[in-house]
């Protein structure tokens, strides 16, 4: 019987050692399974909507709802995330008073004009003005990794006596003009898009935009009035006038 006794506490033994073994593998593919879920979170491309409002936004919101506008444009780039794709709903014509520069830029970055509650909205216009945060640039946007602006009916207006321009690539950029027009108010020096270079190269994409001969030879830095920005090997662009 002893014996007998003996077979049955071993056999009970091993039963516990081996539920606790597998308890064990189970947490550390459960550990495992989350540190990889992690690092894909943390990596994936993921949409973010950001609402600035001119009229009502306050930066102490999040901006993440139309609900929660936020005012200023150094409050909605701070929200910007690297690698992700980033989408401006802009509810009214918007000052840009800040030159932004961003190191870890979103993989893209989309301007469209919007109306609370939703529907058709009126196409706004976006004002480079005089930057209050530098002497001799415009408001605006210089990223140094590679990044994509899309302005999606809404019109950028450059309304600065700066010398640079409120888009200085320090990397590839690619920018998009959708169903909009670029102006330029006053006699202001700024050019739209200043290379830098050996930088890298410049797209310009568009569709139904207009140049407005005011800003004619004001686009592209070393571009003249009426000149193909195409002729400039470091230029990809399907607009045929600076």
């Amino acid at each position: 019987m002893s014996e007998v006794s003996d077979l049955a506490t071993q056999i009970t033994a091993f039963g516990a050692e081996h539920t606790t073994k597998m308890t064990d593998l189970q947490n550390a593919k459960t550990a495992a399974n989350t540190a990889a879920d992690n690092i894909y979170n943390t990596t994936k491309v993921q949409s973010i909507h950001v609402h600035p409002d001119p009229a009502i936004g306050d930066d102490a919101n999040d901006g993440l709802t139309e609900a929660t506008p936020v005012h200023s444009w150094a409050k909605v780039t701070s929200i910007f995330k690297a690698g992700h794709d980033i989408t401006v709903f802009v509810y009214g014509n918007w000052d840009i008073d800040k030159s932004i520069l961003q190191r870890d830029t979103p993989n893209k970055v989309t301007f469209k004009s919007a109306i609370a509650g939703g529907g058709v909205a009126p196409i706004y216009k976006m004002n480079f003005v005089d930057a209050t945060d530098s002497a001799n640039r415009p408001g605006g946007y210089r990223n140094k990794a590679p990044c994509r602006l899309e302005f999606y009916r809404v019109d950028p207006v450059l309304n600065s006596s700066r010398s640079f321009g409120p888009l200085e690539p320090l990397a590839f950029l690619q920018v998009d003009l959708v169903q909009c027009t670029l102006s330029r108010i006053g006699a202001g020096a700024a050019k739209f898009i200043v290379r830098y270079p050996f930088r890298g190269p410049l797209a310009i994409t568009q569709s139904n935009f207009v140049l407005d001969p005011s800003a004619e030879g004001y686009f592209v830095d070393g571009i003249v009035a009426g000149a193909d920005p195409s002729a400039d090997p470091l230029i990809m662009s399907s607009i045929t006038s600076g």
